[in-house]
């Protein structure tokens, strides 16, 4: 009986094993507008373009980092206009299978990040003698922040629209205004929360909120 056990067991295919995880969408990115309370303006706009690593557990969230540059545009010069940085991020994914099993495409995102960057002007100063010059500054600074990304909504309105069947002229009208109201909220997907530090003369905190459209 063991004989027959054993060849048994060695004749026996083997389990198939379990196929790996599919990996996330390698690029990230946002297109945002930031505003808050601090020592200066910090109305600005923001771009962020960036990649990421992960894979994703299609039962629950993941675990995911990346990394990306982080450019900015002040609307007020003070203590910069423009600022560049490198932006190091992680957190939790929760995504779907997506047309090639190895491929996951994320529903929504969870992250922290911490960004150092530069930043400079360029402005006129009169001296005492009444000459005035084009004068450059540089400052360094870091942000911390945290924020959410979320990408369902803009893949549910597409897969659903129109929302309504109604034929005819009103139904036009329906499908025109819909679009108008509902995929302007959609593609509205992504909001931060950030502290910012800048190194200038006298240094200067802000606490920054952005609201755009991520990916």
């Amino acid at each position: 009986m063991t004989l027959v056990a054993l060849l048994l067991l060695v004749a026996a295919p083997p389990e198939p094993a379990e196929p790996p995880a599919p990996a996330i969408t390698p690029v990230q990115g946002d297109v945002s507008v930031s505003f808050g309370i601090a020592d200066r303006d910090p109305l600005a706009g923001a771009l962020y373009l960036g990649g990421a690593l992960g894979w994703a557990g299609l039962s629950g969230p993941a675990m995911f980092g990346g990394g990306g540059v982080e450019l900015t545009y002040t609307a007020f010069a003070d203590p910069y206009r423009m600022s560049l940085g490198v932006q190091l991020r992680g957190g939790l994914v929760w995504a779907r299978p997506g047309a090639n099993p190895a491929n996951a495409i994320p529903d929504l995102l969870v992250y922290v990040r911490v960004t150092p960057f530069g930043g400079g002007v360029t402005g006129p100063v009169t001296n005492a003698a009444g000459t005035t010059t084009m004068v450059s500054r540089a400052f360094f600074g870091v942000r911390a922040g945290l924020g959410v990304t979320a990408l369902w909504p803009v893949r549910e309105l597409y897969d659903h629209f129109p929302l309504f069947e109604v034929e005819g002229v009103g139904g036009q009208v329906l499908e025109v205004l819909s679009a108008l109201v509902l995929f302007p909220l959609a593609v509205l997907n992504h909001g931060e929360v950030a502290f910012e530090y800048v190194a200038a003369q006298a240094p200067l905190t802000a606490v920054i909120f952005r609201v755009g459209a991520g990916f």
